[in-house]
């Protein structure tokens, strides 16, 4: 009776703790992606250009590269394709990306920042905060979760077959401490004059399924 006592006693107490603990409610592992990215030595200029050696650092890595964009349930394969890079160091993290168009001048832009050609950041952190942003080819950006409000620094830039963009996002603005191999729930997402609402990761419906979000893993130095 004594030690049948004791272990309800434990159990009780371990499930306390379980509950105190950060909730990261990030997807399966397995199941959805898992993506690490480099530690860089010089941070980017965030211009709207991606010429800097901490993109090219990136490439090289075969690290934090996100291609094969899909559609908002994930049935195919989306027509303007976007590649996105990802790096970070003690300030902030660095999201660059391309989007290849097959018309210029069909982008949309000045009018809602979430229904023009835009990116979205999505993101998670330890704690179970919940963050998103978006920015439109023109530079033009927004706030999604009106309740997490934070500070980034963006720009676009429109070329004669592409539009690209540069954020940087502070970490204590997200409240993230950027020690090696630190997780985070992660998503880019976005809209399209083609093919709509666009998405990398596996949400297949809404974008704004942290449950669904991949794992963001800072690469251990």
């Amino acid at each position: 009776m004594y030690q049948k006592k004791l272990f309800l006693v434990a159990t009780l107490v371990g499930l306390c703790i379980l509950y105190a603990l950060p909730v990261l409610a990030v997807g399966v592992r397995g199941i959805v992606p898992e993506i690490e990215m480099i530690k860089v030595n010089e941070k980017p200029v965030i211009d709207g250009e991606l010429n800097d050696k901490a993109w090219v650092e990136v490439a090289r890595s075969f690290k934090g590269v996100l291609t094969g964009w899909k559609n908002q349930t994930g049935t195919s394969l989306i027509r303007n394709q976007r590649i996105v890079y990802l790096c970070y160091d003690d300030e902030a993290l660095y999201i660059g990306m391309t989007c290849y168009v097959d018309d210029i001048e069909r982008l949309r832009y000045g009018n809602d920042v979430w229904h023009d050609d835009e990116l979205e950041v999505h993101l998670e952190n330890e704690d179970g905060e919940y963050f998103q942003m978006g920015i439109d080819c023109s530079g033009a950006w927004d706030i999604g979760m009106l309740d997490k409000i934070f500070r980034f620094e963006s720009a676009s830039k429109i070329g004669g077959n592409f539009w690209s963009t540069e954020i940087a996002i502070p970490w204590k603005e997200v409240r993230v401490a950027p020690t090696s191999g630190t997780e985070i729930g992660f998503n880019v997402a976005g809209n399209d004059y083609l093919d709509g609402w666009v998405t990398w990761g596996p949400t297949y419906g809404s974008f704004h399924q942290p449950k669904k979000f991949c794992y963001l893993r800072l690469r251990r130095e």
